[in-house]
């Protein structure tokens, strides 16, 4: 027999699948290899990751590799040899259905309040462009799963459900796992392992076997990831992604604006920049760049939906305008919520140094990934995307109708 707590969570599972198969009913699109791949177009993303799994299965050689970490395209390709562009489907359901459940269930975990854990399901569900990448070859759904596992070890943690031991290992393999999925969560792996090693070395944490087994398994996961890159480009890199983004985005478009060229010959000019020259285009261009850097923040947040059809401005009209109210809307929530992540963290400090510590944290890592989106422009929300579960996560939990001092994130037994 099912108890409450299994009925409740069926429910929450079943109340993400049932929302997608009836909210996917408003966008106009159709399965098909052509959608998931993007007709595929050598300058497709979706078909770069199709390239990356064509030379882990086959050998086949592929520039793509410079720039594609190895475990999505494994998990894609093993998924189309498997069943096509439907297993690939199901498997991007099936993960959208767990990412709603386990953030759901850690923003009650945290607030104890129904109400509140319900805000954060419709804001997630109600997203249609993570509905619309369920269609697509893109990493983006699987990188959201893998962020509400790590903010469901989070609340874990807060509500002091798991030792500092295990939070450490096990936040050490997903965050790692993370960076052969998408190349920008290197830096925060990186200061995982630095802090946790800093940790053992002053014995704050006990050295147990699991905690040794992450690190080792994620130190050799990212070692191989650099050595396919050096084996094959000559660099120990994890991916060149992050010099080419810059250049053909960030830099050219500031080119543009300094030149009045086109971006094609701005682009070509760019990339014939030595490191030294463009070092000093940047620095004796620095207010336009950081100008440039901010204008594409908060025009990635405020962008179309990724779903749109430009084409046909009558598909997924109904979808279109509720998105372009939902990200309109969240640049202005994203403001409250640092201001209101600020005041938090000082009401809490002296009563719980280490969990303010912790929301500091979490809220550097959204202020990350919305930060990194202003290299790039021209992808309509996908580049803010990844965020949403950071954000749900901290902006639910600022709400606070019982105790305005310490919010939900001092437990009663502190």
């Amino acid at each position: 027999m099912l108890n409450k707590l299994n009925l409740y969570r069926l429910v929450v599972f079943a109340t993400g699948f049932i929302s997608f198969l009836i909210l996917h009913q408003f966008l106009d699109v159709s399965l098909t290899e052509n959608v998931m791949f993007d007709y595929f177009h050598p300058e497709a993303d979706s078909y770069s990751y199709f390239e990356v799994g064509q030379w882990i299965y086959h050998q086949t050689p592929s520039p793509n590799l410079a720039y594609r970490p190895v475990l999505f395209p494994f998990i894609l390709i093993s998924l189309f040899e498997i069943g096509g562009a439907w297993a690939i489907f199901v498997y991007h359901i099936v993960i959208y259905c767990w990412a709603h459940f386990l953030l759901h269930m850690a923003v009650k975990k945290i607030s104890n309040s129904i109400i509140i854990a319900s805000l954060a399901s419709f804001l997630f569900l109600s997203n249609f462009t993570l509905i619309g990448l369920t269609f697509h070859g893109l990493s983006e759904t699987t990188v959201i799963f893998g962020l509400c596992i790590i903010i469901y070890i989070l609340a874990k943690r807060i509500a002091q459900e798991i030792s500092s031991e295990r939070f450490w290992s096990l936040i050490i393999l997903a965050i790692s796992l993370l960076v052969l999925v998408k190349p920008v969560f290197l830096i925060p792996a990186l200061i995982v392992l630095v802090l946790s090693a800093y940790m053992l070395l002053r014995r704050k944490l006990k050295i147990i076997k699991s905690i040794i087994f992450s690190a080792t398994i994620s130190v050799l996961m990212l070692i191989g990831q650099a050595a396919i890159v050096k084996q094959n480009f000559g660099e120990f890199k994890i991916s060149k992604i992050g010099a080419v983004t810059y250049k053909n985005y960030l830099f050219s478009q500031v080119y543009v604006h300094k030149h009045q060229m086109s971006r094609a010959y701005s682009m070509q000019a760019v990339n014939e920049m030595s490191e030294t020259e463009l070092k000093d285009f940047a620095t004796s261009n620095l207010k336009l760049t950081i100008r440039t850097f901010c204008y594409n923040i908060k025009d990635n947040i405020q962008a179309d939906p990724f779903m749109q059809v430009y084409k046909d401005e009558e598909c997924s009209k109904s979808s279109v305008q509720y998105m372009k109210v939902y990200n309109n809307s969240l640049f202005y929530f994203l403001i409250v919520i640092g201001v209101l992540v600020f005041f938090q963290i000082i009401m809490i400090y002296k009563s719980n140094p280490q969990r303010s510590a912790m929301i500091l944290c979490i809220f550097m890592l959204l202020l990350y990934m919305v930060c990194i989106t202003g290299i790039a422009y021209g992808q309509r929300d996908r580049l803010i995307i990844t965020s949403l579960p950071i954000w749900i996560f901290l902006g639910t939990l600022m709400l606070n109708p019982k105790d305005i001092k310490s919010g939900f994130w001092l437990n009663k037994k502190d």
